[in-house]
């Protein structure tokens, strides 16, 4: 197994880290505040045991990284790190707090001097920043301990972390363009619409049929295709799309079955046990010829074949009849046989790499863009010879020839053609190497994006203002720009990358990441990042700092050590609708170093008291609530983007108005109630992105208010 570099070993790097504290403490000095000779000898002291730290770390990062020994030391450098972060963020976030203070009292006639000594209370600054530099004297010792068993070179590999796969679909494509498939899809559409005029009750070998591939050979993209051809279209009453993914839970899959056969309606499925639920569905699709999408099915190694198939009968069962007798359709995409086993598949469509010629377009367009290949004769001739190691992969041309987009030179090409990575039955092999080609500052964005599910739509605003609290984000070169622009362009250069797709629903643009990218960004954040779907959460890992939870499984977390470590907590729910899920003032509470709070999935009539105690907090996004968000919020120094989302409980009417350095938002509720952001928002001087409802508003110090 190929060795791995010390920062992909544990998913994060720590040099950014260390070099925002080193800029953090720059600022102090260079200050207006008047230190006494003890604390600028300490901050001195401070900035100096930083860029010790830093070059160690930063040559650390660069070695190979063989033996979980170096593993351990590693995370515990990290560790080390992130406490000392988290001190200097305290002293931080009392500085801010101070300022407020200082601008609150601006109008009483004292000199800006004396007000700045009355207010600083050096001695309990000091006393934190102590804290900071015993902190880093860890960080220092085990970065040195590192780099001399880094020196050893053990043999023996190791294990990467083992993921589990997860994926939402839809029946809408991404592609604006599609290459190929002109053979796959009549075929197709001919097993699914004419050889059913030809079933008959005993002959029920066509009733379903298999698409069968290797992840990220196009299986849903042909789905796709032909579940909006217009021969299927035609020819069936009812088309019904339903995502399985790895979670496998036979209730949900029947549930959302009958969901698809609504076509709007709303289904009162909540009290139903599963035998009624198989007498809806029979009920629902009586004398209807209907086609059943079931895309991404696996096969649960959990059990046994005998309970896959009885699981799987057991939704099959309330339709299997009625649909031989109107030539109905089950149509069902996997990665393994396995899966035609399990549901008695007697027609299997095996689906192959893209043709040749269909291959070079896909690659030509992600890798050349408007440029002719013509123009450039020897990439060309190596774009011919990469294109037939990727063996026809769509995703691999995707992502291999996005990499390799507005790059001209001849060794780069030759790089990739060469490097023993293109191992067509390995799709994550591929994958890495394009993220290991990636900037670092990619690298650390793209690993955040394993918090979300397979299938979630990301909305970029919201993912870049969380980047930036993470402090993924820098200034660097960018002085005459903003971080959310610079954050944009971050996201823009993994969208062309193929790292993102795009997902156009009605007026409104999201993004989601392929499922073997959702793999991909899960599998190298190494623990770091962590995310609990479905099913029970068990143990988790020691090391987690960013941590994503479905809203009907959170409150198992209230019993968790790890809460004060998190930096970022987010509760998830997959419908627009209210999930109707109380978080626990125990779990908040705990949430000491959270950088990002998303609450979108949780039910609140008012923002929990604690919200406002998180100092470290610079990003909070909840559902709107019923009564106004409290004053207390402005105790937030640190909080630099506020998301408040629709709420399905309170149907409210919305008005926005605002003016220089205020922002004012109300709206009535159905009771008469109004919810609204306090006056004293605006003393919160790192606010700089507020956005209710979708009515983005934006504060920025010192200009006016901006409502776009």
């Amino acid at each position: 197994m190929a060795t791995l570099s010390a920062a992909s070993a544990v998913g994060w790097v720590l040099s950014p880290v260390i070099t925002r504290m080193v800029s953090l403490v720059q600022s102090y000095l260079s200050s207006q505040y008047k230190w006494k000779s003890e604390m600028v000898s300490d901050l001195n002291n401070l900035k100096a045991t930083l860029m010790d730290i830093f070059i160690v770390v930063s040559a650390a990062e660069r070695q190979r990284v063989v033996d979980t020994n170096q593993i351990l030391l590693l995370q515990q450098m990290k560790d080390a790190v992130s406490d000392a972060d988290d001190v200097l963020d305290e002293f931080d976030y009392m500085l801010l707090k101070e300022k407020a203070q200082k601008d609150l009292l601006s109008r009483i006639a004292t000199s800006s001097l004396s007000i700045g000594k009355r207010l600083v209370n050096v001695d309990k600054f000091r006393s934190e920043l102590r804290k900071v530099l015993k902190s880093l004297e860890r960080v220092r010792t085990s970065a040195e301990i590192f780099v001399r068993v880094m020196t050893l070179e053990s043999d023996k590999p190791i294990q990467s972390l083992r993921y589990v796969p997860t994926r939402t679909t839809g029946s809408f494509l991404h592609e604006d363009v599609i290459f190929g498939r002109e053979k796959e899809i009549p075929e197709l559409v001919g097993q699914l619409v004419y050889k059913s005029d030809e079933c008959s009750l005993n002959n029920e070998q066509n009733f379903r049929t298999e698409v069968l591939g290797v992840g990220g050979i196009g299986k849903t993209t042909l789905a796709q295709l032909v579940y909006k051809d217009e021969r299927i279209v035609d020819s069936f009453d009812v088309r019904m799309w339903v995502s399985v993914s790895g979670n496998f839970d036979k209730t949900r899959v029947i549930k959302e079955i009958i969901a698809s056969t609504t076509d709007g309606e709303s289904a009162e499925l909540a009290n139903f046990n599963f035998s009624r639920l198989q007498s809806e569905l029979q009920w629902r699709l009586r004398s209807k010829r209907f086609l059943l999408v079931l895309d991404d099915v696996w096969y649960d190694e959990k059990h046994g074949e005998h309970i896959n198939k009885q699981m799987w009968m057991e939704i099959i069962a309330p339709i299997k009849e009625s649909s031989v007798i109107s030539g109905s359709k089950v149509l069902v995409t996997t990665r393994t046989e396995l899966v035609a086993k399990m549901l008695d598949s007697r027609s299997l469509f095996t689906l192959q790499g893209l043709e040749g010629d269909d291959s070079w377009l896909l690659f030509r367009r992600c890798a050349f863009g408007s440029s002719k290949p013509e123009g450039y004769p020897e990439l060309k001739q190596l774009g011919y010879q990469i294109v037939q190691k990727l063996k026809g992969s769509p995703l691999a041309l995707k992502v291999i020839g996005g990499h390799l987009n507005g790059k001209y030179s001849d060794a780069e090409w030759e790089d990739v053609l060469h490097k023993d990575v293109l191992n067509p039955n390995d799709i994550l092999t591929t994958l890495h190497f394009s993220y290991e080609n990636l900037p670092e500052h990619l690298q650390q964005c793209f690993v955040y994006c394993s918090l979300f599910p397979k299938g979630y739509r990301i909305d970029s605003n919201r993912l870049i203002w969380m980047w930036i609290a993470q402090g993924l984000v820098h200034l660097e070169g960018y002085n005459s720009r903003s971080l959310e622009d610079i954050g944009r362009s971050y996201f823009n250069d993994l969208l062309v990358r193929s790292f993102f797709q795009k997902l156009c629903c009605g007026d409104q643009t999201y993004y989601t990441m392929h499922d073997s990218m959702n793999d991909l960004a899960l599998h190298v954040s190494h623990g770091e990042c962590f995310r609990i779907d479905h099913g029970s959460i068990g143990v988790l890992p020691y090391h987690i700092r960013h941590l994503s939870v479905s809203a009907e499984q959170f409150g198992d977390l209230v019993n968790y050590d790890g809460l004060g470590r998190l930096r970022t907590f987010i509760v998830l729910n997959d419908s627009w609708f209210c999930s109707k899920d109380y978080l626990s003032h125990d779990i908040l509470e705990k949430l000491k170093s959270v950088r990002v709070l998303d609450l979108t999935g949780c039910c609140f009539g008012n923002l929990p008291k604690a919200v406002s105690d998180l100092r470290h907090l610079r990003y909070i996004a909840i559902r709107r609530t019923y009564y106004p968000l409290p004053t207390t919020i402005s105790r937030l120094n640190h909080l630099q983007s506020l998301f408040v989302q629709y709420h399905s409980c309170y149907p409210v009417k919305i008005s926005c108005s605002n003016n220089r350095k205020h922002l004012k938002y109300s709206s009535r509720n159905a009771t008469g109630r109004y919810f609204s952001l306090p006056e004293s928002i605006s003393r919160l001087i790192n606010l700089e992105h507020v956005d209710v409802e979708k009515a983005y508003t934006h504060i920025i110090r010192y200009t006016s208010a901006s409502v776009h």
